[in-house]
C-alpha cells in the first residue's frame, strides 16, 4: 500500500510537470526551465515533505491492519478459548473469573 501512495505522487507530479499550468511539478519545470535553480528546491522540499508524511501514514495504516488480522487470526482465539475452558477446568466458577480473561481478540 505503501509503494502505491508513492507511486500515485509520483504519478500526480510527472502529470503536472507535462501538462499543467499549477501545481508542484509545473513549478519545478517552469523554474528549471527559467536558471532559477534555488526556487527548484522550494517545490522539492515541499514534495518530500509531502511523501514522508503519506509514508508515515501508510506505515500507521498497515501497522492498525496488521494487528487487526493477527489478533482475530485463528490460533489466537484457540489460545483464547483454552484459557477460559481451563479456568473453568481447574474448579473457578464463572462468577469469580475476572472480566479481563473474557476479553474478546477484536480490534478496530
Amino acid at each position: 500500500m505503501r509503494i502505491g501512495l508513492g507511486r500515485a505522487l509520483h504519478g500526480v507530479v510527472l502529470g503536472e510537470m507535462f501538462s499543467s499550468n499549477a501545481g508542484l511539478g509545473y513549478r519545478i519545470t517552469f523554474y528549471a526551465a527559467h536558471l532559477r535553480t534555488a526556487d527548484v528546491f522550494v517545490p522539492l522540499v515541499i514534495l518530500v515533505v509531502i511523501g514522508l508524511l503519506i509514508n508515515q501514514l501508510g506505515n500507521a495504516v498497515e501497522a492498525r491492519l496488521q494487528a487487526c488480522s493477527s489478533s482475530s487470526s485463528p490460533s489466537r482465539n484457540k489460545v483464547l478459548k483454552s484459557t477460559v475452558v481451563g479456568g473453568a477446568a481447574s474448579g473457578g466458577s464463572p462468577a469469580n473469573r475476572s472480566a479481563s480473561s473474557l476479553t474478546s481478540a477484536t480490534c478496530c
